[in-house]
């Protein structure tokens, strides 16, 4: 692999960090962080770093990686949003039992 094909393969996997786990272990905004990367993912610019530059300059299919990155977002989520309620159900049942 080339330097330049390992540097924005380091971009691309940056931005799916940025966009998977904000900011995590750098106590940033998460979701400025997780916003920006979105944005990113979604540009339509062409100029050099973007994102369909990127998929471009390695033969990624941008419509697909879209669609692998945002389907994972949406099940990651609703797999969140289902474990906190059932957490809240367990302690809503500890609390009744009181």
């Amino acid at each position: 692999m080339t330097p330049e094909k390992t540097l924005w393969r380091a971009v691309l996997n940056q931005a799916v960090i940025d966009f998977a786990c904000p900011g995590y272990e750098y106590g940033l905004d998460r979701a400025l962080v997780q916003r920006s990367a979105g944005n990113w993912f979604l540009s339509s610019s062409r100029s050099v770093g973007s994102f369909l530059f990127i998929c471009e300059f390695l033969s990624i299919n941008p419509a697909w990686f879209r669609k692998q990155l945002f389907d994972t977002s949406i099940d990651t989520l609703k797999n969140r949003v289902s474990t906190q309620h059932r957490s809240r159900d367990k302690l809503a049942n500890v609390a009744a039992s009181e």
